[in-house]
């Protein structure tokens, strides 16, 4: 990773496209997790107090990085947008049937759930995340802090296409993939802007 960021703060130098927000102080990450009684995937960790707590794009709002993380969009005694309580789903959900399903012709693991349950797993899907980005469409991406999957991505895609569903390190889905992977493609496609 640090030899990743040092190519892209280079190449960021000579073109400017990229603000980089400062990272957190440790004393700041150590007061969230203790205040959410957590503990930060280590890669997620890293990044937010060693490279940067947010890389925006300066004219193109879905080419940031990674958005601006803020711990003051969290509340413990809140229903949603709360650390302390664990992510509840392990593989993707789906609001709809399986006949009413759209998987691109890679099969994976799904919950399947009334589309009456909308509200509930829009407010279920934000305990136990940190929110990375905003991905479009009112979709965004997010780590799981808390939970069976802790230190996995995911994306919130409910309002295009009914689900929330992780990312994969490959079509097979079997390995869903880690912040650093995650970071890792991020950088790689914004340094592409850099040429």
């Amino acid at each position: 990773m640090e030899e990743l960021f040092k190519e892209f703060i280079a190449k960021n130098e000579t073109h400017r496209i990229f603000k980089i927000y400062k990272p957190f102080q440790e004393k700041e990450v150590v007061a969230f997790e203790k205040e959410f009684g957590i503990k930060l995937p280590i890669s997620f960790r890293t990044f937010i107090t060693t490279y940067a707590r947010g890389i925006h794009h300066k004219s193109y709002a879905l080419g940031h990085v990674l958005d601006k993380i803020s711990f003051k969009s969290y509340n413990k005694k809140s229903i949603k947008n709360n650390p302390s309580k664990p992510f509840p789903y392990t593989q993707r959900i789906f609001l709809g049937t399986a006949t009413e399903d759209f998987q691109f012709g890679f099969p994976m693991a799904t919950t399947y759930l009334p589309s009456s349950y909308e509200g509930k797993v829009y407010n279920e899907h934000s305990n136990g995340v940190i929110f990375l980005k905003d991905t479009g469409c009112m979709s965004e991406d997010f780590i799981i802090v808390n939970g069976e999957v802790s230190g996995t991505v995911w994306t919130q895609n409910i309002q295009s296409n009914s689900e929330i569903i992780p990312f994969f390190t490959d079509k097979t889905h079997k390995k869903q993939l880690d912040f650093e992977q995650y970071i890792t493609k991020n950088l790689e496609r914004a340094m592409s802007w850099l040429k």
